[in-house]
């Protein structure tokens, strides 16, 4: 989190890596490689110093790179809990305790 940086608190640890997962993707970023795992569900890897916009995969040329990220992968990931991201009744509630929509500058909902 930056959150410490923003009210002027000490750093937090720096780490080696970034991780993060949406759904069905997962992407590691480490220096200058990112390795990224989409639908398909097959690993792929990129050189970001010079593919910045992600269009060669180069996984291939380096095995060693990409299972060292990968394993970063399986050792941050965490099963996601029952529940707790399409609960459809806790949907529900939050819709229909949000406040309503008002005509004019007051309205506090987007459309």
């Amino acid at each position: 989190s930056f959150l410490p940086t923003l009210l002027d608190k000490p750093p937090q640890q720096t780490h080696s890596h970034l991780y993060w997962e949406y759904l069905n993707q997962t992407a590691v970023r480490q220096k200058r490689w990112k390795a990224y795992k989409g639908k398909t569900g097959k690993w792929e890897l990129y050189d970001l110093s010079i593919d910045i916009e992600e269009k060669r995969d180069i996984a291939g040329d380096h095995p060693d790179i990409l299972n060292q990220l990968v394993a970063h992968a399986q050792a941050a990931h965490e099963p996601a809990r029952p529940g707790e991201i399409y609960d459809r009744k806790v949907i529900e509630r939050d819709r229909r305790q949000a406040p309503h929509r008002t005509k004019g500058k007051d309205s506090k909902r987007l459309p």
